[in-house]
C-alpha cells in the first residue's frame, strides 16, 4: 500500500516550497508569489502545504499571530 498525501501537490505548493528558506510570513510570500487574495493563498497554497507536511509554522502556539513565519520541515 503506497502513501497517499491528503492533498494533491500542484504547482501552486511547488512554488510556495521553492521561495521557503529559513522563515517567510504569509505577506512576504504572497508579494514573492504576486498574489493579492489572502484567503486563496491560504486555502490553496499554505493549508495544503502544511497539511502534506511539507512546511510548518514557527510559533505554534499562536497560530493567528500577524508575526508568524513558516519554514521547510
Amino acid at each position: 500500500m503506497s502513501y497517499k498525501p491528503p492533498y494533491k501537490i500542484t504547482p501552486a505548493i511547488v512554488s510556495l516550497i521553492s521561495i521557503i528558506n529559513s522563515g517567510i510570513s504569509t505577506k512576504e510570500s504572497m508579494i514573492v508569489l504576486s498574489l493579492k487574495n489572502a484567503k486563496n493563498f491560504c486555502q490553496h497554497h499554505l493549508l495544503p502545504a502544511i497539511t502534506n507536511n511539507l512546511i510548518k509554522m514557527m510559533q505554534l502556539d499562536k497560530p493567528n499571530s500577524p508575526t508568524q513565519k513558516y519554514q521547510l520541515v
